[in-house]
């Protein structure tokens, strides 16, 4: 990469935003991998549409979301996508493994909206911070996308075979 004069020159004091300008092309001619917000943007989505699928009274942990993900993602994945949802997401179904309401960590009201949501939908507790997850634990099935091919081919019978 070509030097180029610091921010701090005589010249650079004249027009302030002369280093924003900078900064902004430095940044875009060292990014050369795909964008992480165009990963995270495809990522997000998917456990977005996997969280709607989670019907009411019923909870799925962060691990269960990232089971079932196509792309390979961690809990702790799930969790960043979930602290940034959109309002449409049911974000207050997802707990840890354990059934306990994770958030609260982060601030105790959002712990406490949490468990007024899940006690609306009847989700019964265990303990202040923790839901009874086996019983209310969401199985879902992972659905092959349509485009794949099944596994075992279909048996031809004698009288299609003729046509």
């Amino acid at each position: 990469m070509p030097w180029r004069r610091p921010c701090s020159s005589i010249s650079s004091l004249r027009s302030p935003d002369r280093c924003l300008r900078r900064a902004r092309d430095e940044k875009s001619v060292k990014r050369s991998e795909p964008s992480f917000r165009k990963i995270r943007g495809r990522c997000f989505a998917e456990i977005y549409r996997l969280v709607r699928r989670i019907p009411r009274g019923r909870v799925a942990s962060y691990g269960d979301i990232a089971a079932l993900c196509r792309a390979n993602v961690s809990a702790r994945v799930v969790g960043w996508a979930l602290a940034v949802c959109p309002p449409d997401v049911p974000w207050h179904r997802v707990v840890n493994r354990d059934g306990r309401l994770t958030i609260g960590r982060r601030a105790l009201w959002l712990q406490q909206l949490q468990r007024d949501l899940l006690q609306a939908e009847g989700v019964t507790f265990l303990a202040e911070d923790q839901v009874a997850i086996e019983a209310h634990r969401w199985r879902a099935r992972r659905t092959a996308p349509s485009s794949v091919a099944r596994s075992s081919p279909r048996k031809i019978s004698a009288a299609e075979d003729s046509r």
